[in-house]
């Protein structure tokens, strides 16, 4: 795709290193509300700990 034809899924100049629960963080540190939904997303969250051990 030529995204100065058609700018549809431009990348974002952000990048999320983790998550915890409904909260993104990204690699400078800042915590985004995460509202998107999608494909396979599920309604537990990120890094739920009923689902992930460390």
């Amino acid at each position: 795709m030529i995204p100065v034809l058609l700018p549809t899924y431009n990348r974002a100049s952000l990048a999320f290193v983790r998550g915890e629960g409904s909260w993104l963080i990204a690699e400078d540190g800042t915590r985004h509300l995460d509202l998107a939904a999608g494909i396979a997303v599920n309604a537990l969250g990120h890094a739920h700990p009923a689902w992930s051990r460390r």
